[in-house]
């Protein structure tokens, strides 16, 4: 891939889909490349693909999620529908597959899901995580459609919550269709300081299809986010325990010290707030 027109070409699959992974764009370009043989004679090149980047802008495999739109640039063959993993009830409950399966939204237009590198704690597994929060103003969230399991109705995931404010100002929280059914404060006396097991029972929605989002709101002074990764439907009412690291101290990171804001001119926004304020 070091050649100039094969690194050009990434550059500009990049430049226009700055969320997609590396093997999104790999993908893109090998898939919609001609096929180009020789047929001279003593000619040994077979199968080789010569780039066509309209094409490659164009491909499922280039597709990218943005707040409350999924966007296919114009492509006309259907994404696969992404199914449950076994063992936890979701499509990509590890985000180890990027935002594959989830509706990101951020009010202030940032991304969601990340990779270690674009975060300023370590995922609680693997090498992604979601950050919510981490601006003023915000209403940030993700979402996913299930089908919550007669036998696991508790929706289950890790998060690190880290705030510098005062209790009652900002939430986060969990929401079923348009139902709060948890909710908490994001308060410097709330901070977890490490990776925390948190539970919520879905019981009352055993067997239903719903849309199930992990949701945070924040005002408009000091910093709260919401750190979230492995997320499962689980048999049991009780959270995974563990001892959080003793921190000496806290930072409270501004989400545009880390990552860029997607360009979402045009979408539709949610500015309506759910958590009491």
């Amino acid at each position: 891939m070091s050649a100039p027109h094969v690194s050009g070409a990434w550059a500009i699959l990049k430049s226009k889909m700055p969320s997609a992974s590396v093997d999104n764009i790999l993908n893109a370009l090998q898939t919609t490349g001609v096929t180009v043989n020789d047929t001279r004679s003593g000619g040994s090149v077979t199968g080789m693909k010569r780039i066509q980047i309209d094409a490659a802008l164009n491909a499922p495999s280039a597709w990218i999620y943005l707040p409350l739109v999924m966007k296919d640039f114009g492509g006309l063959v259907p994404t696969p529908t992404p199914t449950a993993l076994p063992g936890c009830g979701l499509v990509n409950c590890d985000f180890e597959s990027g935002p594959t399966g989830w509706v990101e939204y951020s009010l202030q237009g940032w991304p969601l899901i990340l990779e270690a590198g674009d975060l300023p704690i370590p995922p609680h597994g693997g090498n992604w995580a979601t950050w919510l929060g981490g601006d003023h103003d915000e209403i940030s969230y993700i979402l996913q459609q299930v089908q919550v399991p007669v036998g696991s109705p508790y929706f289950a995931y890790w998060h690190w919550i880290e705030s510098e404010d005062l209790c009652g100002y900002d939430f986060g929280g969990v929401m079923v269709n348009s139902t709060v059914v948890d909710s908490y404060d994001l308060c410097s006396s709330t901070d977890t300081g490490g990776w925390v097991h948190h539970v919520v029972n879905l019981s009352a929605y055993a067997g239903q299809t719903v849309d199930v989002q992990i949701r945070v709101e924040t005002d408009s002074s000091f910093y709260s986010s919401v750190y979230v990764d492995d997320v499962a439907f689980q048999s049991s009412p009780t959270p995974i325990t563990s001892m959080p690291p003793i921190l000496t101290s806290v930072e409270y990171r501004e989400k545009s010290t880390f990552v860029s804001p997607l360009d979402i001119d045009g979408l539709s926004t949610e500015q309506r707030r759910v958590f009491p304020h």
